[in-house]
Formats: structure tokens, C-alpha cells, sequence
């Protein structure tokens, strides 16, 4: 996405006080392999308008950005993790960068130990087949790290994506298209942020307004129709059929005299 393209989206998703809650994500790729990410978030974050930002990530790129800055404008800064087993993590994500993502992540605690920056540090762990039963392990792991959040998660059927899990009755319970204006990296209104596909679309935010966009006749008829057309069909809504967990990580100390 041009950043010409995300300041028009922004500026007009500014003059509505529903939208507060800012998440730059996939599917096309990385956020933080935008070249001007840091550009992006601190101009959001200037606004003073949204409630959360949110950066999601694999964290493999970051220790090529500015991590203060990053953390100093975002809220919440998000890393799928899955696993601290090498070859379970090669299994998930393809790479055997697992310790390059572990040093990244304790970057961004020291940085905010130091510096005192805005955003709470999470790490996410998906279960499935490949990792489970490490969710303890993984969670004493990240304690130790000193995040301050975990968010355990269990795989669910999304956009095509594991259809034995899919569930009809959660596909319309899905949030995505009726309560998040999402675009993609062309400024198209799209369906939702798992939209890989690239279709359908419902207009360009630099032809119209979000308000524009959102109440037009392609949208709302493909909202009557969208549980039988991709990408709803073959989908059980973004989350819906996962059991999502985020827990605060919390650290005591005693003292003795």
C-alpha cells in the first residue's frame, strides 16, 4: 500500500467516532515489510483518534525497523510465535528463524524497559496437530521473556482454509462484515482482512468514503448473499469457531528481612 493511499483511509476513517480500533495485517504479507511502516503507524497514532493500533506480525523482520518507534505509536504490539521448538516452528512457519524472532522479542521488552514506550507486547500461540501439547512449556517461556501477554488460540476454518473445521453457524456469526471496513494494499473496500483473494471488492477509497464505500449497493447485497459466495463459503468466520485466551503476564516478587 502507498502511503498516500492508507493517509486518504485514515483521514476519513477519522471523522467517524464508531471507528477505533486500527490493525495493519496481512494476508498480501508482513506489515513490517513495508518499507515506511514506522511512517504509517505514527501517522495513525498522531491522529488521536483510535482507541487501539495494532501491529501483527511474525516478527521476523523486526530487527531491521525502528522498534522504538513502533512502540511508541501502537497499542498493541502482536507476535505469532506457535512454538519455541525449532523444528515444531520450521513445521509452521517454513523457516528455522525461530531464535532471530526470539531475540527480536527481546529487543522490543528491552526497548520498552528503557524507553518506556506505549505499546503492550504479546506473543500468540495457535494450537493444532504440530504444537500440541507445548502450550505450557511455550507460555513459561514468553513469562520469562517478560511480554506482557500471551494469547492462546485453536486453529480454525478460514477463507478455504481447513475445511473439516468448518461450521455454518459460526460463518454468520462472523463480525467481519458487518462491524470491520477493511482494505487492501490497493485501497479497495474488501470483505474482510483474511481476503486473499483480492475479490470481491466494493469501490476505492480514493473514488469515494468510507461511508460511500460501506453503504453502497455492492456491499449490501453481497452482505445478503455472502454466505453463499467465496470467500464466506467456504469459511467459519474470522475466529469464530476458536477458542481465544489472552491472559496478562504478571510477575511477583517477595522479600525477606
Amino acid at each position: 500500500m502507498t502511503f498516500e493511499t492508507y493517509k486518504k483511509i485514515i483521514d476519513d476513517a477519522c471523522q467517524y467516532k464508531s471507528i477505533v480500533w486500527l490493525s495493519l495485517s496481512g494476508p498480501m504479507g508482513d506489515p513490517l515489510m513495508n518499507g515506511r511502516i514506522e511512517d504509517f503507524y505514527e501517522y495513525a497514532y498522531e491522529k488521536k483518534h483510535f482507541k487501539t493500533i495494532s501491529v501483527n506480525t511474525n516478527g521476523l523482520a523486526l530487527h531491521k525497523r525502528d522498534i522504538r518507534r513502533l512502540l511508541n505509536s501502537t497499542t498493541e504490539f502482536s507476535i505469532s510465535l506457535d512454538s519455541i521448538d525449532t523444528d515444531t516452528y520450521e513445521k509452521i512457519h517454513g523457516n528455522r528463524n525461530l531464535q532471530q524472532v526470539i531475540d527480536n522479542i527481546k529487543s522490543l521488552v528491552e526497548q520498552k524497559k528503557i524507553h518506556g514506550c506505549v505499546a503492550d507486547i504479546w506473543v500468540r500461540f495457535t494450537e493444532h496437530e504440530l504444537n500440541k501439547g507445548q502450550f505450557l512449556e511455550f507460555k513459561e517461556f514468553c513469562t520469562n521473556l517478560g511480554v506482557d501477554g500471551i494469547n492462546y488460540t485453536q486453529i480454525h476454518s478460514f477463507a478455504g482454509i481447513r475445511k473439516e473445521l468448518q461450521d455454518t453457524v459460526t460463518a454468520a456469526r462472523c463480525s467481519q462484515p458487518k462491524k470491520v471496513v477493511n482494505f487492501d494494499f490497493r485501497g479497495n473496500l474488501s470483505t474482510c482482512c483474511i481476503n486473499w483473494h483480492l475479490e470481491p471488492t466494493f469501490g476505492n477509497i480514493k473514488d469515494a468514503t468510507i461511508k460511500q464505500l460501506w453503504g453502497g449497493q455492492s456491499k449490501q447485497k453481497w452482505n445478503e448473499e455472502r454466505l453463499n459466495v467465496l470467500p464466506c463459503l467456504q469459511c467459519g468466520g474470522l475466529g469464530a469457531v476458536q477458542k481465544s485466551v489472552k491472559m496478562k503476564v504478571s510477575v511477583s516478587t517477595t522479600t525477606s528481612g
